[in-house]
Formats: structure tokens, C-alpha cells, sequence
């Protein structure tokens, strides 16, 4: 097989032994490969210290007949990302965005989402400005992500009884639906809930819970400015256009950020 070349993002690194060690990586060109290489854990080599993710770089390789792994022989660092191996919290959203690509993604078309990795890992030099832009770009990769794998939750209408949502209209998010409900469906299968007796496991709440027994009218509420906001993020190209469309409203704030980041978060968990 002969050697190739491919951009890559290094992902993930695990040691089989004192010296040998896989790396986990999203290449541009043939998505996600296990790679093995001598030297990744060797003290002061070259090559462990620019093989430590998360980074980018320049990486040749010598592929398996299916492309999903190989031998890493040399490697050119484009960029180290600096802000996610300095930040903890940054660090940790980085694991974040991993965790997705591993989760919900195909192996086969895996390489659609490096762009969008690439847009946002390195927008992370703006984060330390402010949560909100940090936030907004955890909002945007997750949107982008669910929007191509088909399953982003449908927020323009209601389940149950297909009515268009109003402008200022509350609505009700359920656990494990793909979308939202109006006010009048989500009490009623809420009290259909409660009559069975599995109220308190069926949802997944937008705020903390103090009580044992959830209040969907308080704790399930999704206001219209999280869904406008979400709709706004899906329809923009790039993270560049939706920091603009975002941040040069005056409706936006960074509590409503905040409020469509966990949204999402929580639809998120409601598919694991």
C-alpha cells in the first residue's frame, strides 16, 4: 500500500506499551483512522510531543486496504491549539466535540465534519472574550452535527397536534421526542404521565430540580427566543455569520445563550 497524506486532527492518544501507541484521529480525507506509531510516549521525542491532542497537522501515512488504519510515519504540525491544552474548561469541551463525532457519526462519511471542527476549534481563540462566544460556538458545532446526521429536533410545529408555534407562544420540550410540543399536548400527555404513575423519569428538565415531583408548567418551558435563536445558528453558513447575527441583536443576551446551549444539551442526552 502506498503512503499518503492527509490534514488531521489527532484526537485521541493511548500507549500499548512502554514506547508503541495508537492515535486516534479525524483525518480530511478518509474521516476517522487508528493509527499505531513507535516513539508517541518516549520523553523529549519529536514525535510525542507533536502528537499530543488535541493538534492539527500534516500526517504520513501508511493506510490499511481500508483506510480506517494504518502506521503514522512522519508528521507536520499545522497548529497546536494552545487555548484548549491551557484552558481546563476548554479542554473539556474539546473532549465534548470528540465524544459527538465518536457517537454520532458514521466511520464512512466521518470526514464531512472536519470543516466543522476546524471552524470551531479555532474560533476558540475569541472564548476568552466572553462565555457567550464560547457558548454560541458550542451551540453552532452541535447544530451543525445533528443537522447532517438527520436528527436535529424539529422546533417550527407541534407533535401532537401539528400547530404552527407563534412568535410569543410557550412550548414544552419532552424526553426522547424529536421536537417540541404546544401547551395543551404537553399537559395532556403529561396528566397521562402522572395517571401511570411515571411522571418524574419521562422528561428531562431545563432547570435544576429542588422538588422530588417536577412542575412541567416551570421546569419544561422553551421559550420562543431559544427556539428563534436555534433557527437563526441552523441558517447560518458559517460560525462567522452566526456570531454576527447573533451578538449585533439587541434581543440576544447571554442568559438566553446559555438557555439554548443546555436545550441542546439536553436533547442531546435524551438521545444517548
Amino acid at each position: 500500500m502506498r503512503q499518503i497524506k492527509s490534514r488531521a486532527f489527532i484526537l485521541e492518544k493511548d500507549a500499548q506499551n512502554r514506547d508503541e501507541g495508537r492515535l486516534f484521529l479525524l483525518s480530511e480525507d478518509f474521516g476517522f483512522m487508528w493509527l499505531t506509531a513507535a516513539g508517541l510516549f518516549r520523553p523529549g521525542a519529536k514525535l510525542a510531543i507533536s502528537t499530543e491532542p488535541p493538534i492539527l497537522v500534516l500526517a504520513e501515512i501508511l493506510p490499511t486496504e481500508d483506510f480506517r488504519g494504518g502506521r503514522l510515519t512522519t508528521v507536520t504540525v499545522e497548529k497546536y491549539l494552545e487555548q484548549f491544552k491551557n484552558s481546563y474548561r476548554n479542554r473539556i469541551w474539546f473532549s465534548f466535540f470528540v465524544y459527538l463525532l465518536k457517537n454520532f457519526t458514521g466511520e464512512s462519511d466521518a470526514q464531512k465534519y472536519f470543516p466543522l471542527l476546524e471552524e470551531v476549534t479555532f474560533s476558540a481563540e475569541d472564548w476568552s472574550k466572553n462565555h457567550e462566544r464560547s457558548n454560541l460556538a458550542i451551540i453552532y458545532f452541535i447544530i451543525k452535527l445533528l443537522h447532517g446526521e438527520g436528527v436535529l429536533p424539529e422546533l417550527k410545529d407541534c407533535l401532537g397536534c401539528d400547530s404552527v408555534f407563534s412568535e410569543k407562544e410557550s412550548s414544552f420540550y419532552p424526553l426522547g421526542e424529536s421536537g417540541l410540543f404546544c401547551s395543551d399536548c404537553f399537559r395532556k400527555i403529561n396528566a397521562e404521565l402522572v395517571s401511570r404513575g411515571n411522571f418524574s423519569f419521562e422528561y428531562l428538565s431545563l432547570t435544576p430540580l429542588t422538588e422530588e415531583i417536577p412542575h412541567p408548567e416551570r421546569d419544561f418551558r422553551v421559550n420562543s427566543e431559544v427556539r428563534n435563536l436555534i433557527s437563526e445558528v441552523r441558517k447560518s453558513s458559517d460560525l462567522k455569520t452566526a456570531y454576527a447575527k447573533i451578538f449585533l441583536s439587541s434581543k440576544i443576551n447571554g442568559q438566553l445563550i446559555l438557555q439554548s446551549r443546555n436545550f441542546l444539551l439536553y436533547f442531546l442526552a435524551s438521545l444517548i
